[in-house]
This record gives structure tokens, C-alpha cells and sequence, in this order.
């Protein structure tokens, strides 16, 4: 199967491992004192989260758990949105309809859930969410009919949510990210294996999620970008992303 690397993108440098610029040890966020929750902190993709970023609970599903987690932990400084469930790799008319229920709950009402309520807590007075998302939600490939769909439509969902709120005037960011083709145990799960794609760096999408959650990403706010995509590429993209509202994010070109 070809490589994600070959699909467009806006940048000219596709990373497959991590890289020095967006180390911990240079971002600008900085995890001391803060608090920083991952959905689905013990499974899948947020099993490598860079060291300012600690998983916290393993939430899954479980939307009143969920919530409840929300509310204990305290003043959240970065809600990371990792929790994400799928049906097996198979084809449409042959998935178990538990399952597909399943996932667009996960995948959709309850990140939805988790991001009200967190927006609508009293403090801090900035707050930043980080959806992981899916190359599946942009890229159509056999077997993933529902897990495709559901991250697309809570991509739709983050990105309306982005447009009543901005980090000037509320000090909210809302931004998603795709985090490769990474062999997680739920890839394993859904039916993959180490010859199905190019696997990469899992370490690469939790270091450029902590560099999402500095300020030098404040104008990816409701929008999409890889975290295999270069970062000194993409702040050259800045002033095409504020003069360009449609910019990085899932729509129609003509």
C-alpha cells in the first residue's frame, strides 16, 4: 500500500521521526505545573506522549466517566483528545453494528462532550484542545467506512465550535491533527499488520503535539495539519492561514 508521505500537502518536508525543533526540551510549552489531560491515556497513540505530556486515565468511551474525570482533575491546561475506537477491518456490509455504534459514539459525542465541558469550565483563562485525529478521515480506504466517517465528522464538528471562539478574545484553541501511520494496538486490532503501510516514528506525533500546545501554533486554531509535517514550513504558512479561512481544513477545492 503507498505511502501517506505521497499523498499533497502543503509543505515540502514530510518527517517520519522526530526531530530536534519540536523536542520538549525546545518547545515553548512547557508541562511544569500545568495539567495536561489525555483521553485514552494508556492505549493506542497516547501510549508515546512526550514527557511534558503524561498520560492521566484511560477514559475510552465512557462519556459520563469521562466527564466526571473532567470535572476531578482540576483547572486542565491542554485536553488531548486520543481516545478513539474502530470497528474491525472489514467491509461495510459485514461490520458488527455494535461496533460501528460504538465508534461513532467514541469518535464523535463523546470527544464533543469532553470539549463542551471543558470550554465551558471557569478556569484557566486559556484553554487548548488537541484532536487526534485520522488520515482516514480525508483518505478513502477500504475496510474503514465508519471509522473514516466518524473522524471526519467530529473534524466538522471542532472546526464549528473553532469559529465561536478564537485564543485573542477567548484564549481558546482548538486544532487537530492526524498522527501518521503509526502501528498502534488498535491498528493491530482493526485487522493491520508491519507489512500493510510504511510505519513511523510513534515518539514524532507527541512531540508535535506539545509543540501544538505553544503559542507559535496559535493561527492553527480550527484547523488540520500532520504531525509529520515540518513546523518551520508551516509558520511560513501563517499568512496564508489568516488571509485564507478555508486553509487547512476539510472542504471542497475547485
Amino acid at each position: 500500500m503507498p505511502s501517506i508521505a505521497d499523498l499533497p500537502r502543503p509543505v515540502k518536508t514530510y518527517h517520519t521521526q522526530t526531530y530536534d525543533r519540536i523536542s520538549p526540551s525546545n518547545a515553548q510549552f512547557k508541562g511544569e505545573g500545568k495539567t495536561v489531560l489525555i483521553t485514552g491515556g494508556v492505549t493506542g497513540q497516547s501510549t508515546k506522549p512526550a514527557p511534558a505530556m503524561e498520560p492521566t486515565t484511560n477514559t475510552q468511551s465512557d462519556r459520563p466517566r469521562m466527564i466526571e474525570v473532567l470535572s476531578s482533575v482540576g483547572p486542565i491546561d491542554v485536553l488531548v483528545l486520543s481516545a478513539a475506537a474502530s470497528h474491525k477491518h472489514v467491509k461495510s456490509t459485514s461490520i458488527d453494528p455494535a461496533e460501528f455504534d460504538e465508534t461513532f459514539t467514541t469518535n464523535i459525542l463523546a470527544c464533543y462532550d469532553m470539549v463542551r465541558a471543558y470550554i465551558s469550565q471557569p478556569s484557566p483563562s486559556n484553554k487548548t484542545v488537541i484532536n487526534v485525529s485520522s488520515g482516514a478521515a480525508h483518505v478513502t480506504l477500504p475496510g474503514q467506512v465508519g471509522y473514516g466517517a466518524s473522524k471526519a465528522g467530529f473534524l466538522h464538528v471542532l472546526s464549528a465550535m473553532a469559529a465561536e471562539y478564537s485564543p485573542e478574545t477567548d484564549g481558546v484553541r482548538l486544532m487537530s491533527m492526524p498522527p501518521g501511520t503509526i502501528l498502534t494496538d488498535m491498528a493491530r486490532k482493526t485487522g493491520y499488520g508491519e507489512a500493510d503501510f510504511p510505519w513511523e516514528d510513534e515518539k514524532l506525533p507527541g512531540d508535535f503535539a506539545v509543540w501544538l500546545a505553544g503559542n507559535e501554533a496559535d493561527f492553527l486554531h480550527g484547523r488540520l495539519v500532520w504531525a509529520q509535517w515540518d513546523v518551520e514550513e508551516l509558520l511560513g504558512l501563517r499568512k496564508r492561514a489568516e488571509e485564507e479561512p478555508g486553509f487547512l481544513k476539510l472542504g471542497l477545492i475547485f
